[in-house]
Protein backbone atom coordinates (compact mmCIF):
# COMPACT_ATOMS: atom_id res chain seq x y z
CA UNK A 1 0.00 0.00 0.00
CA UNK A 2 2.65 2.48 0.91
CA UNK A 3 4.04 1.51 -2.68
CA UNK A 4 1.05 2.91 -4.36
CA UNK A 5 0.98 5.89 -2.09
CA UNK A 6 4.43 6.80 -3.41
CA UNK A 7 3.92 6.49 -7.30
CA UNK A 8 0.70 8.32 -6.98
CA UNK A 9 2.74 11.01 -4.68
CA UNK A 10 5.19 11.02 -7.46
CA UNK A 11 2.99 11.29 -10.58
CA UNK A 12 0.99 14.26 -8.90
CA UNK A 13 4.20 15.59 -8.26
CA UNK A 14 5.46 14.81 -12.32
CA UNK A 15 2.67 16.67 -13.28
CA UNK A 16 4.11 20.25 -11.59
CA UNK A 17 7.18 19.70 -13.17
CA UNK A 18 7.02 18.16 -16.59
CA UNK A 19 10.29 20.10 -17.83
CA UNK A 20 12.47 18.11 -14.85
CA UNK A 21 10.68 14.46 -16.20
CA UNK A 22 11.21 15.59 -19.64
CA UNK A 23 15.28 16.36 -18.83
CA UNK A 24 15.40 12.74 -16.49
CA UNK A 25 13.45 10.57 -19.47
CA UNK A 26 15.81 12.34 -21.83
CA UNK A 27 19.12 11.47 -19.83
CA UNK A 28 17.80 7.75 -18.79
CA UNK A 29 17.70 7.49 -23.03
CA UNK A 30 21.28 8.64 -23.81
CA UNK A 31 22.49 6.22 -21.53
CA UNK A 32 21.05 3.73 -22.37
CA UNK A 33 21.98 4.28 -25.93
CA UNK A 34 25.54 5.03 -24.72
CA UNK A 35 25.65 1.30 -23.13
CA UNK A 36 24.16 -0.20 -26.15
CA UNK A 37 26.55 1.09 -28.63
CA UNK A 38 29.76 0.24 -25.99
CA UNK A 39 28.70 -2.97 -26.06
CA UNK A 40 27.93 -3.67 -29.66
CA UNK A 41 31.46 -1.62 -30.70
CA UNK A 42 33.00 -3.96 -28.60
CA UNK A 43 31.51 -6.81 -29.88
CA UNK A 44 30.94 -6.60 -33.23
CA UNK A 45 32.60 -3.69 -34.83
CA UNK A 46 36.38 -3.24 -33.43
CA UNK A 47 39.17 -4.80 -35.55
CA UNK A 48 41.50 -7.77 -34.08
CA UNK A 49 44.50 -6.18 -32.71
CA UNK A 50 46.76 -8.19 -35.05
CA UNK A 51 49.06 -7.19 -38.31
CA UNK A 52 46.92 -6.72 -41.48
CA UNK A 53 43.16 -8.10 -40.05
CA UNK A 54 41.78 -7.15 -43.19
CA UNK A 55 43.96 -10.19 -44.61
CA UNK A 56 42.51 -12.77 -42.02
CA UNK A 57 39.55 -15.16 -42.92
CA UNK A 58 37.41 -17.59 -40.53
CA UNK A 59 35.62 -20.34 -42.34
CA UNK A 60 33.04 -22.34 -40.29
CA UNK A 61 29.58 -23.68 -39.90
CA UNK A 62 28.16 -25.18 -43.47
CA UNK A 63 31.53 -23.75 -45.23
CA UNK A 64 33.53 -26.33 -43.44
CA UNK A 65 35.28 -28.80 -45.82
CA UNK A 66 33.51 -32.01 -45.57
CA UNK A 67 34.71 -34.01 -42.55
CA UNK A 68 36.11 -30.89 -40.49
CA UNK A 69 39.65 -31.25 -42.11
CA UNK A 70 41.29 -28.11 -42.34
CA UNK A 71 44.80 -29.58 -43.86
CA UNK A 72 42.67 -30.73 -46.99
CA UNK A 73 41.78 -27.06 -47.48
CA UNK A 74 45.29 -26.09 -47.41
CA UNK A 75 46.88 -28.50 -49.31
CA UNK A 76 44.22 -27.73 -52.39
CA UNK A 77 44.29 -24.02 -51.72
CA UNK A 78 45.38 -21.58 -54.06
CA UNK A 79 44.65 -18.37 -52.14
CA UNK A 80 45.47 -19.00 -48.58
CA UNK A 81 49.38 -17.96 -47.61
CA UNK A 82 49.13 -19.80 -44.22
CA UNK A 83 46.00 -21.63 -42.29
CA UNK A 84 45.74 -22.38 -38.59
CA UNK A 85 42.57 -23.97 -37.16
CA UNK A 86 40.76 -23.76 -33.84
CA UNK A 87 37.79 -24.55 -31.75
CA UNK A 88 36.30 -22.86 -28.61
CA UNK A 89 34.71 -24.29 -25.87
CA UNK A 90 34.52 -24.79 -22.22
CA UNK A 91 37.05 -26.00 -19.81
CA UNK A 92 37.34 -26.77 -16.36
CA UNK A 93 40.47 -25.04 -14.08
CA UNK A 94 41.00 -26.32 -10.42
CA UNK A 95 42.48 -23.44 -8.09
CA UNK A 96 45.20 -24.57 -5.37
CA UNK A 97 42.22 -24.81 -2.97
CA UNK A 98 41.05 -27.72 -5.38
CA UNK A 99 37.17 -25.90 -6.27
CA UNK A 100 37.14 -26.14 -10.42
CA UNK A 101 36.32 -22.59 -12.44
CA UNK A 102 34.14 -22.67 -15.27
CA UNK A 103 36.20 -20.42 -18.11
CA UNK A 104 36.23 -20.28 -21.71
CA UNK A 105 39.19 -22.16 -23.72
CA UNK A 106 40.21 -22.66 -27.86
CA UNK A 107 42.25 -25.80 -28.80
CA UNK A 108 44.35 -24.46 -31.37
CA UNK A 109 46.69 -25.77 -33.91
CA UNK A 110 50.35 -25.16 -33.93
CA UNK A 111 50.31 -22.03 -36.67
CA UNK A 112 48.08 -20.30 -35.11
CA UNK A 113 50.06 -17.55 -33.16
CA UNK A 114 52.29 -17.50 -36.54
CA UNK A 115 49.02 -17.09 -38.75
CA UNK A 116 47.91 -14.10 -36.48
CA UNK A 117 51.74 -12.23 -36.54
CA UNK A 118 51.36 -12.52 -32.46
CA UNK A 119 53.21 -13.77 -29.72
CA UNK A 120 51.73 -15.07 -26.74
CA UNK A 121 51.82 -13.38 -23.45
CA UNK A 122 52.97 -16.44 -21.11
CA UNK A 123 54.76 -19.59 -22.56
CA UNK A 124 55.63 -20.22 -25.77
CA UNK A 125 54.51 -21.52 -29.36
CA UNK A 126 53.73 -24.82 -30.33
CA UNK A 127 55.56 -26.99 -32.38
CA UNK A 128 55.32 -30.33 -34.62
CA UNK A 129 55.78 -32.59 -31.76
CA UNK A 130 52.85 -30.76 -29.84
CA UNK A 131 50.42 -31.88 -32.57
CA UNK A 132 51.64 -35.79 -32.88
CA UNK A 133 48.92 -38.22 -30.73
CA UNK A 134 50.01 -38.67 -27.23
CA UNK A 135 52.02 -35.98 -27.08
CA UNK A 136 53.01 -34.48 -23.77
CA UNK A 137 51.45 -31.29 -22.60
CA UNK A 138 53.40 -28.67 -21.61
Amino acid sequence: MRNVSSIRAFAGRSRRLPGILAVVIFALGIGLACTVFAVLDAMFFRILPVPEPDRLVSVGGAAAPPGGDALDWWGQSRSLSALAAFSTGGASLSTSEGDPDRCSAAVVSKDFFSVLRVTPLVGRVFSTEDEQPGAVRT
